[in-house]
């Protein structure tokens, strides 16, 4: 079982965005919005998109499941972004007004106004937590059902911070009258808090990596091996393994001396050979100023015989030119809630 967090409605709307997926017909006014984001050297390389955001929001349908939450979604995607990237904090409100005042340039109705102009990054995090899991919360709660409450580790660690900071919210909105805290509390009619402030989930069981059993001798059967028998016993043939005693360490590690130095000493008594015949006979010399002549004939044959083939292929050449057949290949061209 597993569910990315990818799929769930926030991240679908905001990949979009981030993407610079969806419908936009007015290039020129986003590359206008983009050249006067221009002069905010932090943003540079997000400018195009936030300039393509605000042309995709502006032009969706009405009929669109994500019509109605479409303003706030864009409001949390710009705020994300920019928070990213801002290097200086204060720049926030000034850049959220300029993209607010560009919006304006798009010929539709219904257009998009900004939520909050001025915001803290610790209250915007905390309030975008918020509105991404009451939108997804229909969602998760779907999935969980299907699952029998079992979910990963992933989708846990989701779960489990996205309930602390509700709750968070909830309890600093008590009691209190600003903007914010007002239509937040008049959410509850909508959604059960009840159940938005204790959901959780089980994490799954992961599957432990099995390793292959390790035995000893006697232990391995046919059986545990899978080896189809013979028709005859393999035991009528072979010794009984578990009979065999195995040797000590002091005797295995002496019979591995005398192993190595059975190997190594015809080695040395062959290279000490060697040695006296290049050293005090004219062996050597003789062994190699043959190879050195052999060498030097083949060359010149070598040499000889590429003539006479180029003559004859020159020829042969002539005659067949004509008569030859060019194969070219080719390939043809296809592509409102807080």
């Amino acid at each position: 079982m597993e569910k990315k967090l990818e799929s769930l409605p926030s991240n679908i709307f905001y990949g979009k965005l981030t993407e610079g997926r969806g419908y936009c017909n007015e290039f020129d006014i986003v590359d206008s919005i983009h050249e006067g984001l221009y002069k905010y050297t932090d943003i540079q390389n997000v400018s195009y998109n936030l300039a393509r955001a605000l042309c995709t929001v502006s032009y969706i349908k009405d009929e669109d499941m994500s019509y109605t939450e479409r303003c706030h979604f864009l409001y949390y995607w710009i705020g994300d972004t920019l928070y990213k990237y801002l290097k200086n904090e204060q720049l926030f409100s000034p850049i959220m007004d300029d993209l607010y005042n560009a919006i304006n340039k798009f010929k539709v109705p219904n257009k998009c106004n900004i939520i909050y102009h001025s915001i803290s990054k610790d209250f915007f995090n905390k309030r975008k937590i918020v509105y991404d899991y009451i939108q997804n919360y229909r969602t998760i709660k779907q999935f969980l059902t299907d699952h029998s409450c079992s979910c990963n580790r992933e989708y846990k660690s989701y779960i489990s911070n996205s309930v602390r900071i509700y709750n968070d919210v909830y309890n600093t909105c008590d009691g209190n009258s600003d903007t914010y805290c007002t239509k937040f509390q008049e959410n509850f009619t909508k959604y059960n808090h009840d159940e938005l402030s204790k959901l959780s989930c089980n994490l799954e069981q992961e599957s432990p990596v099995q390793s292959p059993r390790v035995g000893t001798i006697g232990s391995l059967n046919d059986a545990e091996l899978d080896i189809p028998s013979p028709q005859f016993h393999v035991a009528a043939v072979t010794p009984d393994l578990r009979s065999v005693s195995l040797p000590s360490e002091g005797a295995s590690s002496s019979k591995d001396s005398d192993a190595i130095v059975s190997v190594i000493s015809p080695i040395i008594g062959i290279l000490l050979v060697c040695f006296i015949l290049y050293k005090f006979t004219p062996l050597w010399p003789w062994i190699h100023s043959y190879f050195i002549r052999k060498k030097i004939i083949r060359r010149n044959i070598e040499d000889i015989e590429p003539l006479e083939l180029m003559k004859h292929a020159s020829e042969k050449d002539q005659r067949n030119f004509c008569r030859a057949r060019f194969n070219v290949a080719y390939h043809t061209a296809e592509d409102s809630l807080l």
